[in-house]
């Protein structure tokens, strides 16, 4: 099995190499509104990677009160499409 990770899709691509000009942007993901939340759940790691890394982090820590996933408090403050959230309650956070 290999480690290597897929080359995000195009809009993600894209949206990666934006110049941070906020006219720009808003263009930018005004356009790509009608397929965001399809390409993001179809094509994007972030998600998984965010919940791999607290995962490996809480099972490294030696504080048992982290080892009952189910009774952490988390809270997703991010400003998306709740992805995270679904990637949390599918690895057992909640």
């Amino acid at each position: 099995m290999s480690n290597e990770k897929p080359e995000p899709s195009k809009p993600i691509h894209d949206a990666l190499s934006l110049d941070g000009d906020p006219e720009t942007v808003k263009a930018f993901y005004a356009n790509w509104a009608n397929s965001y939340d399809k390409d993001v759940a179809t094509n994007y790691r972030g998600t998984r990677e965010i919940v791999d890394v607290l995962d490996a982090y809480l099972n490294n820590n030696p504080n048992d009160s982290f080892k009952d996933r189910a009774q952490l408090k988390l809270a997703d403050v991010g400003c998306g499409t709740g992805l995270v959230g679904e990637v949390l309650r599918n690895a057992g956070f909640c």
